[in-house]
Order: C-alpha cells, then structure tokens, then sequence
C-alpha cells in the first residue's frame, strides 16, 4: 500500500504538467519564464562535515542499513523495501530541480537532476523508481539507461547521464546542477540554495483556488492570507553556505513589505544600536522582533463581525476597562526578549521581555483595575492561594504574582517603566533588568561576541529583527545533555542483527568540542520593500544543538524535584481531597440527623428553617460550610430537605434529606448526599440525577436549591 502510494504520488508530481512549444505564433523563441520554485543541494551525503560532527556523521551514514535491518525486523514486502531504500538514495543525492510556468500554455514545466551519494549507482536508482512505477500499473517505455512515463497530460522522461539521474516534465532549458551563491560573503562554499514564488505555485497548481482564498481572507487575518497568497506574494531565494568556521544563511525576500504591514508593521519602526543598551553585557540571548497585539483586536472584531459575539467586551464588562484600545492594541510594535547573567543565570528562568507601550498612562490605568479585581478574586474563588503583590524597586513600582500556598517555582514580575512593559520571571531579574535600564555602565553593545555575530553586519539605520546566541557559553551548558542524546541517536542507528555498528563516540571530547565554538546571530533590515536577512553561527551541528541545550540548563535542577514532586504531590492532594470528602461527608450526615433529632422531640414535627436547628443547639453555622465551598453560584453550601417533615422521619434510605451542594455547584465529580436513614452517599453526578427522578424524591432539586445540570 505504502509503495503504490509513493509511485502514484511520484507520477502525480511529473505527469501534470502541459508540455509546451518554444516558440510563440511568429516562431520566434519565448523567453524562459521565471522559476516559480528551484532548488539546489549539495545532498546530505555530501555536506562538508566539521569535526566535530564527525561521529554524528558517521552514524548518520549507516542509517541506510538501518533501514534495511528494519524492512527485515518488520517483514516488509519487496515493494515496500524498495519505496524506502529509493527515499533514503533521494534523500542523500544531490538535487537541482526547477519548476517554472509552461511556455505558451496552461501547467508546469520541470527538470530535476539527483546525483547519488557516493557508493549508490544512478542506474539502480533509476530501476528503484521505475520499480514502483510499475507496481502502481502505469505503463513504461523502457530504453537502455532511460524510459518513458505516458501520462494523461503528457510525457515525462527519466534517463541517467553522467552518473545522474534526469527527469524532465514539458519544455524546459537545461539545468545547471552548480549550486547559485546569491548574496553568501566572498570565502563562503554553497551547500544550499533555492528560490520560491508562492503566488505563482498556486496560480499554477491550484487554477481553481480563487473562491477559497477569496474565503481565507474573509477570515479573522485574511489580510495576511491574500498578500502571501496573492499574485503579488514575495518572491524570496536563499542560500546557505559554510567558510572554515561559520555556517551562514541569507535570503531576500522581494515585496514583502505588503505581507509584513497586513501584520501591524511598518518601515518606521525596527532597532537601533542604541536600543541594545538595555540589555546587560552578560546576555546570552537576545531577540529583537516587531510585535503587533493589535492584530487580536481585529481578529475579535472579525469574529464579532460573523457571529455577534467578541469576548473582549465581556472582559471589559467584568474588568471596567478597554481591553482592546489600553491594552492590547497599546502594547508594540517593537519587542525585545533576553536572557542573561545578571537576570538570572542565563537560562529561561532569567528571561526578560521589553516592549514599547504607545500610551503607558492608558496602560497603566487598565493594569490597577487589572490588580484590583485579580486580587478580588484571589481573596475569593481562590481562597487566598493567588495575589497580585506590589512592591519598590528603587522608586519604581512594580508588580509580582504569588501563590501562597501552592510550590509554583516562578514569581513572575513586571512594571511599566520609560514607556515599556517589562517583564521577568522573578522580583529578582526585574531588579537586574530596571538597573540595566535606568542607565548601567555597559551593555550586550560591549560584548565582542555580540559584535562578531551581528555588530560588525549591523547596517545603518535600524533592523527589521535581530537574535543572537552566547553559543560558546550555552554550548559549554549543553553539553552533557547533547551526549545524552546523541547516545540516543547512536543506539537508533544500531539494530539487534549489528549491535556493534555504530562502535564509536558521537560526542567529541569536552575539550576538543568547547575550542573555538562561534556565537550565532541574525539580522534582517529593509531595502525599499524588500527584507534582507543574514544569519551566521558555529559550523559545527554539534555546537547548536548542544546551545540550544545549553538554554534549558538551568530548568534540569527544577525536573528532579519536580519529578519527585510529581510522585509527592498528588499523593498529597488526594489525602488532602480524601480529607475533605470525609469531612464533608460528615457534615451531611450532621444535619441530617438533627433534623430527624428535631422531629423526634416535637412529635415528627420538623423544623421551619435551618436556622431553627442553630437555634436549639442542634449544629453550629460552621457545618454548613462546605470543605469544597464556597459555592461559585453564591447560594448556600451544605441544603437539607425541609418541606416532607413525614418522610424526613420514615428513615427510608431513598429518600435525599440532605446534600453538599456546593460539590455539586463547584464540579466536583462526586456529591455527598445524605438519607433520611443517615447514611451519606458519594454520587456521581448521573447516579444523583437518576435518585432525583425517583418518585420518592419528587420536588427534592427545588427544595434543596440544585441548579439544573
């Protein structure tokens, strides 16, 4: 099954497209038609490798007997092998291949080119792909080293020349296999590179998409859907390429100023060198990104526009505020987040976010009246487990969220400050990160590693966006953790009939691998309406990984003891429900028996009220406060059924006298229920309503106060 899908998806791909004469009507040559996709890859079986991948890709090659071993252990068929021993020779051959528009008529036309990593024959790929073909029953021509694929639109022709492996789909020039350089620096090697236009794919893929974009953008966003999907979509080409100690990438992207302003941006804003001072020198990370929160204001108002309905004014109801006007479309249309040293440690937990704020008294009136009803409820529903705490910093006033009571292991903090809201995820890091700002002595601007990766590349003006990565630090972090999973990727790439195929370490040794290890940065700016960006970083896969890694560092001291935790705690929150179960429980059964008390002592006359049983000392007010309560609807906790006296005395075990309504009212699974016998019951909500309907228990939900459920 897998195989015929794969031959019919592979004749889907080269069969549909229009061959096309080269001429126009007087004879004359049409000119070739811009790519609407191309691509150029060295292959993976030929990527120049760092030393220090050395192990990685060693493994990495031997995952093709892998895959043999696994067609064996899993008794795949014939066919089935073969689709996937063709995808792994695909997958390590270099490729060219172009798509353009026919000349002089509807459809595609195509050329690809695989060269076969070394040790595979282009011939016997060619007979893997044929192979397939022919088990999907599509008729073939076959001629010495090349066939022929009839299709209903058409012939695509595959052949092997000079040790390549040729498709060739309609009329198309041929294809040059070099990889283009585009804007990589002089002394930087092409591995990869490509161009895509993703209007015209769909123009010529999808001829019939009009209605459905024309829908996409009536959608909340649907102005974003119709500049990427529209004739005027950018036309962006990449490349990325290797010089003896750093991978580079650049890409232009033509025209994409319509798409980014459909996301709230505009060319007048962006970063400065200047705006990097507030970012300590001890940054690790920094990301600089445009930010456009008003964008989900518009997407309510869409979604209001089509159903009625816009949560942001019930928020603004309940709050007393302009969600969208102070808040949300307030916040932007610039962003920076780092971590760094002084906030923390360098980890996540030392995260920092700054964003610029249009009109900060409007924000900060909506955030007091934010506090103060968050407060409200944490004094309330949440029973004191949650508070907004407000605290100084130097003068400055700033805010922390606190659950007392609860192990949460964040307190996160934020304030508004010079036209910003700023945020960390401790009282501490604010500190660090409002001393930054109010004017420190030096800053990421003084790092020679951020200099390296992105400042010595920093056009003038300002950038679009700007990341950057302390890759020789975080990489040192990361370390361990890469050699654990690179343990993992050599155990993967074994298999029970080699266990000894990959008998080598992954992992170079620490002081071979921290040597030289590059900082990573990126940027993009504007020119005119294009975006340009170029990114750099180690060369090594190795170093990446393990500086990605390296982020997470400071969290592994946080995963053991929330492990334990994980096994602790929930014990102790089931002791502690079960506890309050059985309190419960007892409350129940507490007021059901004092009104059978009552009645005894004032022949079988029951009591008027509740009240009537605080009165002569039967129960306290306290019982009638649930464990599980208060109730979230505002009425009573602990009900007794007072209007059947006679049957509150019959002792019938049927008969509900008494419950835990605020279990019920709340969501608790289970509710307590009290008999006119004394005995308590903890029913599901289904077993409750099932003994409301017997006939024993008719008028029992009214007289008990029980919202319909």
């Amino acid at each position: 099954m897998l195989a015929r899908t794969l031959a019919v998806g592979l004749v889907g791909v080269i069969g549909t497209g229009l061959p096309a004469s080269g001429q126009d009507a007087g004879g004359a040559p049409l000119a070739e038609p811009a790519p609407l996709l191309e691509l150029h890859t060295q292959g993976m079986g030929r990527w120049p490798v760092d030393p220090k991948d050395q192990g990685l890709y060693r493994a990495f090659a031997m995952l093709g007997d892998r895959l043999d071993d696994l067609a064996r252990e899993v008794d795949m068929d014939d066919a089935q092998a073969g689709a996937m021993a063709l995808a792994w020779d695909l997958l390590t051959s270099g490729i060219a291949v172009r798509v353009t528009e026919a000349r002089g008529g509807p459809g595609f036309a195509a050329r690809a080119v695989f060269s076969p990593a070394e040790g595979t024959d282009a011939g016997s790929v060619l007979d893997e792909v044929l192979g397939l073909v022919e088990f999907a029953g599509i008729p073939i021509e076959r001629d010495a080293g090349s066939a022929q694929l009839s299709t209903p639109v058409g012939q695509a022709d595959l052949s092997v020349d000079e040790g390549a492996l040729r498709l060739a789909v309609g009329s198309s020039p041929a294809l040059d296999v070099s990889i283009p350089r585009y804007d990589l620096p002089e002394g930087v090697t092409p591995i990869a590179s490509g161009q895509a236009d993703i209007g015209g794919l769909i123009r010529v893929f999808a001829p019939d998409s009009g209605q459905g974009i024309e829908e996409l953008t009536r959608m909340p966003g649907g102005a974003m859907f119709a500049a990427l999907l529209g004739p005027d979509a950018p036309v962006t080409t990449f490349a990325i390429g290797v010089d003896d100690r750093r991978a580079h990438a650049v890409s232009v992207s033509t025209g994409a100023l319509a798409l980014m302003q459909t996301q709230g941006y505009t060319l007048g804003g962006g970063f400065s060198r200047e705006d990097f001072a507030r970012v300590p020198a001890d940054a690790v990370r920094v990301v600089a990104t445009p930010v456009a929160t008003g964008q989900l204001v518009e997407a309510f108002d869409a979604l209001e526009a089509e159903t009625g309905e816009n949560p942001l004014r019930e928020v603004d109801e309940m709050l007393g505020i302009d969600l969208a006007g102070d808040v949300l479309a307030n916040v932007g249309p610039e962003m920076l987040v780092y971590q760094s040293e002084s906030t923390g440690g360098g980890g996540l937990t030392s995260t920092v976010l700054i964003a610029n704020v249009s009109d900060p008294a409007a924000l900060g009136r909506a955030h007091a009246r934010i506090v103060e009803r968050a407060n409200e409820f944490g004094r309330g529903l949440a029973r004191g487990y949650a508070r907004v705490r407000t605290f100084d910093i130097d003068g400055v006033a700033a805010f922390t969220l606190n659950t007392p009571g609860i192990p949460i292991p964040l307190d996160p903090a934020w304030t508004i400050l010079n036209g910003k809201l700023v945020i960390a995820l401790s009282p501490g890091s604010l500190t660090a990160a409002i001393h930054q700002m109010r004017g420190a002595d030096t800053s990421v601007l003084d790092n020679p590693l951020f200099e390296r990766a992105v400042g010595e590349r920093m056009p003038e003006g300002r950038v679009a966006t700007l990341t950057f990565t302390d890759a020789p630090r975080l990489s040192r972090r990361g370390y361990g953790l890469t050699k654990m999973l690179l343990a993992g990727v050599a155990n993967g790439v074994r298999s029970p009939a080699d266990p000894d195929r990959v008998g080598f370490e992954l992992m170079p040794a620490y002081h071979e691998f921290v040597e030289g290890i590059e900082p990573s940065g990126s940027l993009s700016w504007w020119q005119g309406e294009d975006l340009w960006s170029h990114s750099v970083g180690d060369r090594s896969v190795t170093v990446q990984c393990a500086a990605l890694a390296g982020s997470f560092a400071d969290v592994q001291a946080v995963f053991v003891p929330a492990l334990a935790a994980g096994v602790i705690l929930p014990a102790l929150g089931q002791a502690r429900q079960a506890a309050q179960e059985v309190k419960s429980a007892t409350q129940v059964r507490s007021v059901a028996q004092a009104v059978v008390v009552y009645g005894t002592a004032n022949n079988d006359r029951g009591p008027e009220s509740i009240q009537q049983l605080i009165e002569v000392g039967l129960i306290d007010p306290e019982i009638l406060i649930s464990p599980h309560g208060p109730a979230i609807d505002g009425g009573p906790d602990i009900t007794v059924r007072l209007d059947r006296p006679g049957m509150a005395m019959s002792f019938n075990g049927q008969y509900i006298l008494a419950i835990d309504r605020a279990m019920l009212v709340n969501g608790h699974p289970t509710v307590n229920v009290g008999f006119a016998d004394s005995h308590v019951e903890a029913m599901d909500r289904a077993t409750l309503r099932i003994m409301l309907e017997q006939p024993i228990n008719e008028g029992a939900a009214a007289a008990l106060q029980l919202p319909n459920f």
